[in-house]
Formats: structure tokens, sequence, C-alpha cells
């Protein structure tokens, strides 16, 4: 059983005292905008952890929920100035508190320089961070790694997906917050004359509300849409808001169910000078029918 204060750890400031030898991994960016935005999609809780896997090709982030979401996010190593892993074979990992981490990056806010450091198993994170000449260090102390459940989405076939503008699925959302309603129904299915279908209905205490999301030669809803057999599962509204909020850093958004129910948002989320494309993905297991 995780101890509270396992979670509760401490980031201390230090003096700025660079190094004399390469760390395993070392990387900079001249702002910690994109890190900011795309780790923020994944806090869910004041407590949350999250795991960072480091390759040649960038970062992936995990934070998981109750065994039943789990998200990702995933950072290119071309949005950073400098990236290098001293043996570019090499996958490191860590796991550290995210509150903490992010509250660490936006000590001068976003537009800071930032540096960051880790040399491997036991050794703490390091973030040296500059603005305007003034600079701070911050050691993160590392967890351990916590073992990920298994949420393999492509287990299954793949019954329906559509590629949707966030926009569209943002203004949907915010329309389904009804007192007392604890889940939500997603429904994707080919109507009979062709015409792609997406519907999201919520049951409150009072009342209830249904977005539908119809597709005709003037609508700019679907990028992409394709549903091999109707699929229609409930989700959790507390585990599908962390997804909702992503919506609003998001581009466009895939959304997949497969034939256990399980669904997968893929949100691209464009740099904010658009130079670079990064993403988001949320896993949710669907909840049983009520009997």
């Amino acid at each position: 059983e995780t101890d509270h204060h396992f979670l509760m750890e401490e980031a201390t400031a230090l003096s700025y005292h660079p190094s004399q030898q390469s760390p395993a991994f070392s990387c900079r960016a001249d702002s910690t905008d994109v890190l900011t935005t795309l780790l923020s999609t994944l806090l869910i809780d004041k407590n949350q952890v999250v795991l960072c896997n480091i390759v040649g090709a960038g970062m992936k982030f995990t934070v998981e929920k109750d065994k039943s979401m789990r998200a990702k996010a995933y950072l290119k190593s071309s949005c950073f100035q400098q990236f290098e892993l001293k043996d570019e074979t090499d996958e490191l990992a860590f796991t550290v508190s995210l509150p903490i981490f992010l509250h660490c990056l936006q000590v001068f806010g976003v537009s800071s320089h930032i540096r960051m450091t880790y040399d491997g198993y036991g050794c703490p994170v390091c973030l040296i961070l500059e603005d305007d000449g003034v600079v701070t260090q911050c050691e993160i102390r590392t967890l351990e790694d916590a073992i990920p459940s298994d949420f393999n989405f492509r287990s299954c076939p793949i019954t329906s997906r559509a590629v949707v503008k966030s926009q569209f699925l943002k203004e949907g959302f915010a329309e389904l917050d009804v007192a007392g309603a604890t889940k939500v129904c997603i429904q994707m299915s080919q109507s009979d004359n062709e015409t792609p279908f997406l519907s999201m209905s919520v049951r409150g205490d009072s009342s209830s509300v249904e977005i539908d999301f119809p597709e005709d030669e003037s609508s700019e809803v679907f990028t992409e849409f394709e549903c091999k057999q109707p699929t229609q599962n409930n989700y959790s509204l507390t585990l599908i808001r962390p997804c909702v909020r992503a919506l609003a850093k998001a581009d466009h958004t895939n959304l997949r169910m497969n034939e256990e129910g399980m669904l997968s948002m893929q949100h691209v989320i464009p740099t904010r000078d658009g130079q670079y494309t990064n993403w988001v993905e949320f896993l949710l297991c669907a909840q049983e029918e009520d009997v």
C-alpha cells in the first residue's frame, strides 16, 4: 500500500552548481510552455504521480486513475533545442509527483529557459530554470516506478472510429453538465443513408441531455468516420472530465471504441507557434450496464 508521504515528496530549490560529468539524460528548451501544456492535461488529482519514459525519439508521460483510466502524453525530441541520451540505445524511466513537477516548471512562468537532467535510477530529476538572468535549480525526488495496469486497447478489434475537430467536441461536452449525472453514454453508428453519426448523452436527477453530431456535405465536424458496427457504451463522468479538459488545447481528436467497450481519445496538440504537434491519449474502460 502506498504511504501518504510517498506521494507528497518535496522539491528543493538549490543554488546553481553545474555538474562536471555528463548526465545519462539532458534536454534544453527556450520555454517551459510545451512541457507545461502537455503535463497539465494529465493532472487528475493532487496526489497524481507520473511515469516518464525517455528514448531517443522523445519523452512519454503516463498516469493512471482507479485502474479504469490511463493517459499518456508524447513529447517529440524535436520540440527541444537540445535532447541527449548518454547512451542512445538506452531507455530511461523515472516517476515523480506530477503537481510538484508542474509547480517547478512554472516557477518563472512558461517563458523561462529550462534544462532538465536525470542520471538514472535513484537519482533526482534536476530542473534548471533561467529567466532574465535569474537562475533556480530544483531537484525532485523520484519515486519507485509503479507497475502499470494492462490497458491493451488493440487486443480487441476496433468497431468504430471518428476524427473530430476538438472545438466541436469541447462545445458538445460542455452541454452535458447536468446535476446528478454520473456517466455519459457515447454512441457511434452508421445510419441507413450512409451518414456517419456520433451521439453523447447524460441523465441527471431531473433532466437529461443528448448531443448529436450528424454528418452531411456541409458539416465540418468530422475529418474521418468509420463504423463497422453500431457501438454504445457508458463511461464515468468523473474519469472523462480530464479527457474533456484537454480538448481546449487540442486541434483535433481521434475517437475510437473497441469490442470490449474501451474508449480511446487521442488529442493532437500543436505547439503555440504551430511548428510541431504532440499528442495525448486517454483510455477509459466502459462501465457495466445498470441492472
